[in-house]
């Protein structure tokens, strides 16, 4: 059995982690340290936990969401990497503001790499690089559905919870596709 490597703890090392338990795996992702007494600012720890790659991206390398993008807890709460990094560099992001990647790498937060831009900028973007359009909140259906999906939902006689069943979504993301509450740009 393996043990943990922080100082007095005996227990078992996590799956996730290769040096310690997910309790001191938790204290380091969060506080920086082991230690929960003594915490070190993201501000002064966040640049050892990024990975320079060779094409010139700057990756976090540790914990990250569904869609691939680094998460960070930063003053009570989780943010993605890439916006940490713009604040760390730039300040505050106003209100309604995206962070965006020339590179499309989640994981990037080289800050040549990331611009500002408004959630029209983010779909326009998307587009001119022949990406999947992505639906973030409630159901996120961007790994299921693709733009021929959306044709046929849109011109099927189906009822919402047959396409569904077929499509392995909920039938109110069918509903919101035929309204076009979502998926406009098609």
């Amino acid at each position: 059995m393996k043990t943990c490597s922080a100082k007095g703890c005996d227990r078992e090392k996590s799956k996730q982690s290769s040096k310690y338990c997910g309790f001191h795996a938790y204290c380091l992702y969060r506080y920086g340290t082991t230690d929960r007494t003594k915490k070190i600012p993201l501000r002064d720890r966040f640049d050892g936990l990024l990975v320079k790659q060779d094409n010139g991206c700057i990756e976090w390398n540790y914990s990250v969401d569904n869609n691939g993008y680094g998460r960070v807890y930063y003053k009570g709460k989780v943010i993605r990497g890439h916006r940490f990094a713009w604040q760390k560099e730039h300040g505050d992001i106003p209100n309604a503001m995206c962070i965006l990647h020339k590179c499309d790498n989640p994981r990037c937060v080289n800050i040549d790499h990331l611009f500002m831009g408004t959630m029209k900028d983010n779909t326009q973007d998307m587009l001119s690089k022949h990406r999947e359009y992505r639906v973030y909140g409630e159901a996120t259906t961007s790994a299921k559905l693709k733009n021929n999906d959306i044709f046929y939902i849109r011109g099927s006689d189906k009822t919402s919870k047959d396409l569904a069943k077929e499509l392995g979504v909920t039938p109110n993301t069918i509903t919101k596709i035929k309204r076009r509450d979502i998926w406009k740009h098609l």
